[in-house]
């Protein structure tokens, strides 16, 4: 037993209740499978200990209820404060949560005025009413509970929470939870009748090839017949059954589920194509196909048909330049096949724009282990949605060591001169946005800086015949490729 005089911070994975009722073991099967967090009864919702009658009773009987409801172990400890009207859920109580007529009540300092004042104090009084014990405390209970590994239920509803909000847990996040609390995987699963007459063998000669140029395999070890190599990889299940992640890399991925493909389109200014505006799409492509091809021919489509090159020249030598590092682009759509949520049944969509490439995919950003504000700052392992997807990439020498993604995207736009991508995500949901360099953006915006030609847009919407104003520091090569593209020689 505990005395708890100051004041706790608040916390979103902390609630307060009045009173013990058993369907609060909704908000403690939340905090399992959330990260932990603790219920507080004999306090009001504002943080005010009101105290609890038969508080000793509570604290024996509440934790064999929760142990044989939910099938953990909560730490209950009894704690009291020696004076009415202490708060702990803030540090500092916020003047409208003070002037509550309620929390008043709780502090001893309401004064009934009026009727209706009388009946809501008849109402506290009956329903919540402030308890101090006969050894002059105020008692409350704090219930702790940790993270569990495993899906914890009440009455065969799973529960999590968002914020401060309490929800069921159900559709792909149910299904990833139990996926999760078993140990096992989406990709794991056998593919539901599939053979090896359902998967593409030029697909596992472009893995072969991949994988002897990266020294993934020897020579020897890649010639092996495709039913031995898939189970080299770990592609087969304890059954020899293919897995999915053997259909999705070296098969149809669209048999085993809707969405598997990537889609690619180009949005230009509004205006730009007579009446359209910036959401409409000019031209867009998919990709579609074995897993293992995908991202090769998303980078081939990317970098010949929707990205635009500067062509510089060095001596008489062409170089083109785009906005994008291809190095970063391609680990980018890599990391979007590895970690997708393949069946939400929605394709990973790229969105090539004159000044930007957004890439959106449908899946879990792993906030229990990487803040994204640190994606590239700190180093950590790989949580991959699909390890075996993943392991299979690696093995074909598209990906390096897991956890390598971000740390290769940072090098590639360091090289290039390139902002590092923005990164976006919510849940179920991750969106990368690559921006240009701007000395990429200069040339585009005639000789402007990005800021200044959002001042003048009109000014770089069209190129004049006239020579532009070149900046003082612009390279030769950057100079005829300007010159160029007022020629209409920039090719797409």
């Amino acid at each position: 037993m505990e005395e708890i005089e100051k004041s706790l911070p608040e916390s979103e994975m902390s609630e307060w209740k009045a009173s013990w009722r058993d369907e609060y073991m909704k908000w403690l099967a939340a905090y399992a499978y959330n990260d932990g967090g603790k219920l507080y009864i004999g306090v009001n919702d504002d943080g005010y200990v009101i105290g609890l009658k038969d508080v000793r009773k509570l604290q024996e009987s509440i934790p064999n209820t929760i142990r044989n409801k939910l099938l953990i172990t909560p730490r209950v400890s009894l704690r009291f404060v020696h004076s009415r009207g202490i708060n702990i859920r803030y540090n500092v109580v916020p003047t409208d949560v003070a002037e509550k007529d309620i929390n008043k009540y709780a502090c001893g300092t309401f004064l009934p005025v009026t009727e209706r004042d009388n009946k809501k104090l008849e109402n506290w009084e009956r329903e919540n009413p402030v308890y101090q014990d006969p050894d002059g405390r105020y008692y409350y209970l704090e219930i702790v509970v940790d993270h569990y590994p495993n899906l914890v239920t009440y009455n065969g509803v799973a529960y999590t929470r968002s914020g401060s909000t309490l929800q069921v847990l159900e559709g792909q996040e149910l299904e990833r939870a139990i996926l999760k609390s078993t140990g096992l995987t989406w990709d794991a699963f056998e593919a539901g009748g599939k053979t090896g007459e359902d998967l593409s063998h030029d697909a596992f000669d472009a893995f072969r090839q991949k994988a002897v140029e990266k020294k993934r395999l020897s020579p020897d070890q890649a010639a092996v017949q495709d039913e031995k190599l898939l189970s080299k990889l770990g592609l087969l299940t304890d059954g020899k059954k293919l897995m999915r992640a053997a259909v999705m890399l070296f098969g149809n991925p669209e048999s085993i589920v809707a969405g598997a493909y990537i889609k690619i389109g180009y949005f230009a200014k509004a205006g730009s194509y007579g009446e359209n505006t910036i959401n409409d799409v000019i031209y867009h492509d998919e990709v579609r196909g074995p897993l293992i091809t995908q991202a090769d021919k998303a980078i081939e489509f990317l970098y010949s048909k929707y990205l635009k090159a500067l062509i510089s020249y060095n001596g008489i030598q062409r170089v083109e330049s785009y906005m994008i590092p291809q190095d970063a682009m391609r680990e980018i759509i890599l990391n979007a096949i590895a970690h997708k949520n393949y069946p939400s049944g929605n394709p990973i969509q790229i969105k090539v724009y004159d000044d930007h490439v957004t890439v959106m995919n449908e899946g879990f950003w792993p906030f229990d282990y990487i803040r994204v504000e640190d994606a590239y700052t700190d180093d950590h392992d790989s949580y991959p949605s699909n390890p075996n997807i993943a392991e299979g990439l690696y093995m074909a020498g598209d990906i390096e060591t897991w956890g390598s993604g971000f740390e290769k995207i940072k090098l590639a736009c360091s090289r290039y001169g390139t902002p590092l991508p923005d990164i976006k995500a919510t849940k179920g949901n991750i969106t990368i946005r690559i921006n240009p360099a701007e000395s990429y953006m200069k040339v585009l915006n005639r000789g402007k800086t990005t800021a200044e030609s959002a001042e003048n847009p009109a000014e770089s919407a069209d190129y004049p015949a006239e020579s532009a104003d070149y900046p003082a520091d612009m390279k030769p090569g950057h100079k005829k490729n300007l010159e160029a593209m007022l020629k209409d020689e920039w090719y797409d």
